[in-house]
């Protein structure tokens, strides 16, 4: 009976024990689950994160990449700006040298026109002072 009684408390003993044990391994498997679930969620924000970042990489890409273009594009006009100013001065510039030469050549002819004008007068009075000398000469004569 004694023996009986014991062996059935060394029963109860680890029937006891053998809850504690379960009751602690369900906690920890618990636990276990929290943390994985834990860790879950906080891949999952991280991975969002990252997608986030991407994003905001790819905009800033495509905003650099843009205003690149657009300064390219402000320094191709500029360029040619510059280019058609400086095609308008030169045409000017061989307007402006056109035009002296023009009035040096007209300078020159008129000059010329003057001496041939003073030419041809002393040619004339020549001539004349020559057929006044011969007229008196053939006056002479007769």
């Amino acid at each position: 009976n004694n023996e009986v009684m014991h062996q059935l408390n060394v029963v109860e003993a680890v029937r006891q024990e053998t809850m504690k044990r379960e009751s602690r391994a369900n906690k920890e498997h618990e636990q276990a689950l929290q943390q994985a679930s834990n860790l879950a969620d906080r891949r999952e924000a991280l991975e969002k994160e990252a997608r986030e970042e991407e994003k905001k990489v790819l905009q800033t890409q495509e905003q650099a990449q843009k205003e690149a273009q657009r300064t390219e594009m402000e320094r191709e006009e500029k360029e040619a700006a510059e280019r058609k100013e400086s095609q308008k001065n030169n045409e000017r510039e061989t307007e402006k040298a056109s035009r002296r030469e023009t009035d040096v050549a007209r300078q020159e002819r008129a000059e010329t026109a003057r001496q041939l004008d003073r030419h041809m007068k002393d040619t004339s009075l020549d001539l004349h002072r020559l057929l006044g000398g011969a007229q008196r000469e053939e006056k002479a004569l007769r």
